[in-house]
């Protein structure tokens, strides 16, 4: 029945207020360790491995999360509403995929892998609820690869998941006024301009930086620019990193059947 407007109405879930969908993946994904048991065409040793990556990167984390502890409502309400938990299907290629993601993320941020960015993108202190919080390089790195995070999400068509996703994260290595170390509106809205002035010199490198490596359209003059500010190593690790999450938008529209989020 149409309301007095003339439009369908539309459920929401109660959990996350999205809207309502009898089938959001196009896979089943696991949900928790004994849920392999359940998946027909895994081997024993598939749902072994899978269990073991499971408990590593989600039920048992080497560092505490903010997830689960009502520390950030808005991002819990929709960390889980993605499509990624169906690599959790094919175990062996979760666990590759772990590794170099473990590897990338110590390698181009220097914290431990994904369990410390997780501790600090889930907690409400952000890099400052970890125990790297006085290391000043860390903290610049880790809010450069925040900030790539973000202009992929703005590049590629405002993402809708990836962007909410991330406006609800920690990302940024400072907390405002307020205490919060979400990205403040007016930064949020000058993500696809790096002219802004609400930029820092470093900030507004780094996302014409990614957006030249995304549109094809790197210049002598930024990749100048970023080897006087970074050196020939940081370049590169941050094209990696574009890339990595290029891949991930890029999976979990695949394999999710919701559009409007």
């Amino acid at each position: 029945m149409k309301d007095a407007i003339g439009i369908e109405p539309r459920e929401r879930e109660e959990n996350t207020g999205l809207w309502k969908m009898d089938k959001p993946f196009r896979l089943d994904p696991p949900r928790t360790p004994s849920d392999f048991e359940k998946v027909p065409f895994l081997s024993d040793e598939e749902k072994a491995l899978g269990v073991e990556y499971m408990k590593k990167t989600l039920t048992e984390p080497k560092y505490e999360w903010g997830l689960g502890k009502g520390e950030m409502p808005k991002q819990e309400r929709i960390f889980f509403a993605n499509s990624l938990g169906c690599l959790n299907l094919d175990p062996k290629l979760y666990a590759i995929y772990e590794r170099y993601y473990e590897d990338l993320v110590s390698l181009i941020t220097g914290l431990d892998g994904n369990a410390e960015i997780m501790q600090a993108t889930t907690k409400k202190d952000g890099i400052d609820a970890t125990a790297k919080r006085g290391d000043p390089e860390v903290r610049r790195r880790l809010g450069n690869v925040l900030l790539i995070c973000l202009a992929v999400s703005a590049e590629r068509g405002w993402d809708q998941y990836f962007l909410q996703m991330m406006a609800s994260t920690s990302t940024q290595t400072k907390p405002d006024e307020n205490g919060s170390y979400c990205i403040p509106t007016e930064k949020a809205l000058m993500l696809r301009y790096p002219k802004s002035s609400v930029w820092t010199d470093e900030e507004s490198l780094v996302l014409e930086f990614t957006y030249a490596v995304m549109r094809h359209e790197m210049t002598d003059e930024i990749w100048d620019r970023a080897m006087a500010a970074w050196g020939p190593k940081e370049p590169m690790r941050y094209i990696q990193w574009i890339g990595n999450y290029i891949w991930m938008i890029m999976f979990m529209n695949a394999l999710s059947r919701r559009k409007d989020w």
